[in-house]
């Protein structure tokens, strides 16, 4: 229960949320709140069939009787890196991020996980099933357009974000033998929408997309404030009025 002092503050979150339900009921949407999150990393070898498992594994626990849509998505294997893009429920979003960090630290399978991009309450989902690609060496394909000399870190994040969700409506507007054969020769019939390695290779290390224990840290945990006077010394004296 908030303090009596952040009674305003809760107030205006619970005004806030109730608005958006409220939305979505009149647009015929279920109550439960839809988010979109973004993840690249790199591989420390050949390690993308123990990491495509291990991406199914996490996924089907995300399935339950509280959440029975599950989840969608996409998710590339690179030769030295991969991307994820999942879709599902705001709860199964934080869970799924918090179970990449240890992922992440062990090393094993993946390392300098980001995340590139986080959206809550999205009004559709993009992906038909949560799908995953080996997609190999891609150097092809440009949204920019080639020739271009320097494209600034935001964007080179935000085109290989958008790029991934033009696929993702590709394949839920294609039908389930067309979305395979899709999969299996993504760098021929998507080149262009298709992030390349190298570019993956670059967004992995930037420092303007947060690593994924930093994200969870700030999102996905409970708020743990620490005043200068808990860690000044002498203690200040309480004054008396």
């Amino acid at each position: 229960m908030a303090a009596p002092d952040d009674a305003p503050v809760a107030a205006m979150a619970e005004s806030v949320l109730s608005s958006i339900l409220a939305r979505n009921e009149r647009l015929g949407k279920t109550s439960r709140l839809l988010g979109r999150m973004c993840f690249v990393g790199q591989l420390p070898g050949q390690q993308q069939r123990q990491l495509l498992a291990w991406h199914k594994s996490a996924v089907a626990k995300l399935t339950t009787d509280a959440a029975p849509e599950g989840v969608t998505g996409l998710l590339l294997l690179y030769p030295a890196h991969f991307m994820h893009v999942i879709e599902a429920e705001l709860s199964q979003l934080s869970d799924f991020a918090q179970q990449l960090v240890p992922l992440a630290a062990a090393g094993e399978m993946a390392l300098e996980v980001r995340v590139l991009a986080s959206t809550d309450d999205i009004p559709a989902r993009l992906f038909p099933a949560w799908l995953s690609s080996t997609v190999g060496q891609h150097s092809g394909g440009s949204l920019r357009g080639e020739g271009v000399v320097h494209v600034p870190m935001p964007a080179r994040i935000a085109d290989a974000y958008t790029g991934v969700l033009k696929l993702g409506r590709a394949l839920g507007s294609a039908k389930k033998a067309d979305r395979d054969a899709m999969l299996n020769d993504l760098r021929i019939r998507h080149a262009a929408a298709l992030p390349t390695q190298e570019v993956l290779a670059e967004v992995s290390q930037a420092d303007d997309a947060l690593a994924v224990d930093e994200f969870v840290d700030i999102f996905c945990r409970p708020i743990d404030i620490k005043l200068d006077r808990e860690v000044v010394w002498p203690i200040e004296t309480e004054i008396v009025y």
